[in-house]
């Protein structure tokens, strides 16, 4: 019997070893991710896939990109790109047109050294490159001659703005697709539209009183937000007395810093902090900044609120009537004389 659970565990093991690596050829994890079809530089039209995987690397070597109603165009390697097929886990491959001169243009320093850099054995996707005024659909074959992705982009970009995925899966519908925020687009990289992974922001709530005067103690109230995908571990908070009015906050300015350990997806924390006595009327400020090392999206890590503290309105017997002068001299004025009694 023992023998027999052996040979059925193999058999498992095995059978889950070969769906692995038949899903890797077959490229079932492949997905279109951007498309440049409206392009700035001549011969500037580029498609990019990502390989929603987390473990199987995927060999495109016979793979090949049809547009529309043309032939397949087949991927290949070049000189100046990838010295290498394999799109690893969790990565990009950018494939360019066969005539674009990737030496001296613009997409060579725009990718980034992990993305895997190809391009189609002909000159153009299609017979004549991308229609930038009409939508049209783009096709991913394996090479089994499988379709594996479709994408329909949509014609309504301004030259050199490509389609971006949102979510990098397989969902290819229009809901999920937007035209990019970058000129050029993110060839290899992070798409402009997608949400971060990893994202704190910083606001500053309020203060109290919400209209302070002189000798008011003045709280300040702040949100820090898990904008990302994941949660957030490991990340601290600092809020600042903006003594000089920079909007930076610096060592002899900081009135509260806390390290915190864990903050779930679009889960936040409140902190409030009462420690700025107006001594006298004027501007002030506050900075709250929350630092967090895998941090996509640093331009909202900060938040400043400017805020007046006026003077105190004055209290019943204050300032007092001390003296009158209602029957002066011939030719002398007549006068009041008051008197401040309070400590201000």
């Amino acid at each position: 019997m023992k023998f027999i659970e052996r040979v059925f565990f193999v058999l498992i093991i095995f059978s889950l070893l070969l769906f692995s690596s038949i899903s890797a050829q077959t490229g079932a994890s492949l997905t279109f991710s951007e498309v440049l079809f409206y392009p700035n530089e001549t011969n500037g039209e580029f498609i990019e896939i990502y390989n929603t995987s987390t473990t199987q690397a995927v060999d495109l070597t016979s793979f090949k990109i049809k547009y529309y109603t043309s032939n397949p165009n087949t991927i290949i390697m070049f000189a100046g790109g990838s010295n290498s097929m394999i799109l690893q886990p969790g990565k990009y491959a950018v494939i360019l047109q066969g005539s674009y001169d990737y030496a001296n243009g613009i997409y060579k320093n725009l990718i980034p050294a992990d993305a895997l850099v190809l391009k189609i054995a002909t000159n153009s996707f299609g017979t004549s490159g991308m229609a930038d005024q009409t939508s049209r659909d783009i096709n991913l074959i394996n090479l089994f001659n499988q379709t594996i992705d479709t994408y329909n982009y949509s014609a309504d970009n301004s030259r050199g703005y490509s389609d971006e995925k949102i979510i990098l899966d397989k969902n290819n519908a229009a809901a999920n697709w937007a035209n990019a925020l970058q000129l050029n687009g993110t060839p290899g990289k992070k798409n402009t539209v997608s949400p971060a992974d990893y994202d704190l922001a910083a606001t500053i709530v309020g203060i109290s009183p919400a209209n302070p005067v002189t000798e008011d103690s003045v709280a300040v109230t702040v949100k820090v937000k898990n904008l990302g995908r994941f949660n957030a571990a490991n990340y601290t908070v600092d809020i600042y007395n903006d003594l000089n009015l920079d909007s930076q906050g610096t060592t002899n300015e900081r009135i509260f810093t806390n390290n915190y350990t864990n903050l779930a997806v679009n889960d936040s924390i409140i902190i409030v902090v009462k420690k700025v006595y107006a001594a006298i009327s004027g501007d002030y400020g506050f900075v709250a900044q929350s630092t967090y090392a895998q941090d996509e999206k640093v331009s909202n890590d900060k938040a400043v609120l400017m805020y007046v503290v006026s003077e105190r309105p004055a209290n019943f017997n204050d300032v007092v009537i001390n003296e009158i002068m209602y029957a002066p001299s011939t030719d002398e004025p007549e006068w009041i004389e008051i008197y401040n009694k309070s400590n201000r």
